[in-house]
């Protein structure tokens, strides 16, 4: 062969080394993110993901041997199978999400036990199955490609191997790293992860198609027959990528749906389509879902909401990263409690700096107090800002409190902007989605919290949200060692009593007038004894009153003529009663530089994300 090919050679197989470099990696980076999506604790799906990932390429390297012979040809077929499985690798998760769903539905097989680990470490099992897959298979990628180059090389007898192979791994690891930069910087952002999946396939299928090009091989036409019936395949995906998308979001907020082998495969049509947006930080979701009827009976009691606004949004779910945020029927129970109480037991702030809550409804609150004069808003995602002053059903919802004239819209990271703030306020709202991931930790650091502190002013206050109550006491000891003297926990509290229920009751206990009840009073006792707490508490949430002095906390509810649905002085009395402080434990503390939040175990690996 002539030396003149010898650059176009080389420039071809170093090409093919940098495309399906960067394919592996991002097919692994997916499969951490569609899991963090699908299981939470992103950090965590990350890491395991890639020591996985890591470990299969090792024994990928070591099941390919040494041998030259075929290797094109064994490339060839490498290239296919990756295509192949990493382009239906989103897919493959989804699906056995969805099976392993259907059997905790059922309590298929293991009756009595779906609810603990048997289902989930089967799901992880699986589901890694195919990371080990894919990093097998690309584990088989540098040796091959050495291989390819060497042959090259010697067949001319005029360059250095040696050479050849360092070469090779060098563009190996810059494909990678084009693979990790890409990925967060420009295809997450602008693409779904089926789309990701689908075109990284189709890169695979696009070296493969190279290779059979210029590289000579046995049974060339039959592989590339092989690869273009895949390229067909995940084209035909790609451009009905939105109806996978809903077939699987579908499947996923109303997993509860998911009751025989058919609902599996159901696409849900009867649903609505949940409604989505794409940020650079995150996907929102907004899900038409109805509640439980019984249970959105019972809570209806205890909110005049729909009374006073017939056409106030019902049904709508709130979930951004697949995290649920608020229920429209509802969200007064959260919001109301969060804003309110803490100016209950101070006093109506002028200056507020709201960090995060970029959906409005916290703002919306603040805004019914006349001696507010303004509102800083800090959100890092830029989407949900913009939703909350244009898209109709959340400005209906936040009564277009961010168009108001107090409110200032602040696009970007909290704990950056405020490490630059220079401005004190009377009153600063926390309310950040739950740290599932050390990322997220930061908002609910020590570092944090002490910068928050240095911006109250003389006699301000914050309040904050405290997302896992069971681990109240590492929250606890991180606002003390923040520098908070005052550090006063409060909920949600509901009575289980009121005037509305007794209708309810009697449903209850003559299951609609079908039967006939011999002891009335007993089925009542149960009904307000197990059943109204029952559900009560599941809109139970907790908060924290935070101050930098000791002073005494106005324990007097005070009524500022503002229209409210569900807090009153009886409620406020509940909630201020709930209140325990904990021990500090400085080993608990959650420092930026030493995470104690999310607490990480061995059972938190199989968790998955439930929505709602």
């Amino acid at each position: 062969m002539p030396k003149s090919k010898e650059p176009f050679d080389a420039a071809t197989t170093y090409v093919i080394t940098l495309i399906v470099a960067c394919c592996s990696i991002v097919y692994e980076l997916l499969m951490a993110q569609t899991l963090s999506a699908i299981m939470g604790n992103t950090v965590l799906r990350y890491s395991i993901t890639i020591g996985v990932y890591l470990a299969s390429l090792g024994v990928g390297a070591i099941l390919c041997g040494h041998s030259e012979k075929d290797s094109v040809l064994r490339l060839v077929r490498i290239e296919i199978f990756l295509s192949l499985i990493g382009g239906l690798s989103v897919i493959m998760i989804h699906m056995l999400a969805s099976v392993q769903r259907y059997a905790i539905n059922t309590s298929l097989f293991f009756q009595g036990t779906m609810g603990g680990p048997v289902p989930a470490v089967s799901f992880f099992v699986l589901t890694h199955l195919i990371i080990v897959a894919i990093g097998v298979l690309s584990g088989y990628e540098v040796p091959l490609l050495i291989a390819m180059r060497k042959l090259e090389i010697q067949s001319r007898r005029d360059g250095n191997p040696s050479a050849a192979v360092n070469v090779v791994l060098g563009v190996d690891y810059f494909g990678s790293l084009l693979g990790a930069v890409i990925f967060p910087l420009v295809l997450l952002p602008r693409l779904g992860i089926f789309s990701i999946s689908y075109m990284s396939g189709l890169l695979n299928g696009f070296a493969c198609l190279l290779l059979l090009a210029f590289k000579p091989c046995r049974g060339r036409t039959r592989q590339a027959a092989k690869i273009m019936g895949l390229i067909g395949v995940l084209l035909a995906l790609l451009s009905m990528v939105g109806r996978t998308e809903q077939y699987f979001l579908k499947k996923f907020y109303h997993d509860d749906k998911i009751t025989n082998i058919s609902s599996i495969f159901s696409p849900f049509d009867d649903l609505d389509d949940i409604i989505t947006f794409r940020s650079p930080y995150q996907r929102i979701h907004f899900v038409r879902r109805p509640n439980n009827p019984f249970l959105h009976s019972i809570l209806t009691t205890y909110t005049d909401k729909f009374t006073a606004d017939p056409t106030f949004p019902k049904d709508i779910w709130l979930f951004m990263e697949h995290q649920y945020q608020f229920f429209s029927n509802f969200e007064e129970m959260y919001h109301e409690f969060f804003v309110h109480m803490p100016i209950q037991f101070d006093r109506p702030p002028r200056r507020v700096l709201v960090l995060g809550a970029g959906d409005g409804l916290v703002v919306r609150e603040l805004l019914k107090y006349e001696e507010v004069e303004s509102i800083i808003v800090a959100d890092i995602d830029p989407v949900i800002l913009r939703l909350a002053g244009e898209y109709p059903l959340l400005v209906r919802m936040n009564c277009d409190s961010m168009s108001d004239r107090r409110v200032k819209l602040v696009q970007a990271d909290a704990f950056t902007w405020l490490s630059r703030c220079r401005e004190t306020f009377d009153a600063v709202y926390c309310d950040f989605p739950s740290p599932t991931n050390f990322d997220l930790s930061r908002l609910f650091s020590r570092e944090f919290y002490h910068m928050i502190r240095n911006h109250l002013a003389d006699g301000g206050f914050a309040a904050a949200d405290i997302p896992n109550p069971a681990l109240w006491e590492r929250y606890y000891s991180t606002f003390k060692a923040a520098g908070f003297k005052t550090v006063f926990p409060y909920e949600v509290c509901l009575e289980n009593d009121n005037a509305g229920l007794k209708e309810i009751a009697e449903e209850f206990v003559t299951m609609g007038g079908l039967v006939e009840v011999k002891d009335r009073e007993k089925e009542r006792r149960l009904f307000y004894d197990t059943v109204v707490p029952g559900v009560v508490d599941s809109v139970r949430q907790r908060f924290v009153y935070l101050r930098d002095d000791k002073g005494p906390i106005r324990r007097r509810y005070v009524d500022y003529k503002i229209p409210l649905h569900v807090f009153n002085a009886k409620r406020f009395a509940l909630a201020s009663n709930v209140a325990r402080e904990a021990g500090f434990r400085p080993e608990l503390v959650n420092s930026v530089l030493r995470p104690t939040i999310p607490n990480v175990s061995l059972n938190s690996i199989f968790e998955l994300n439930e929505p709602g």
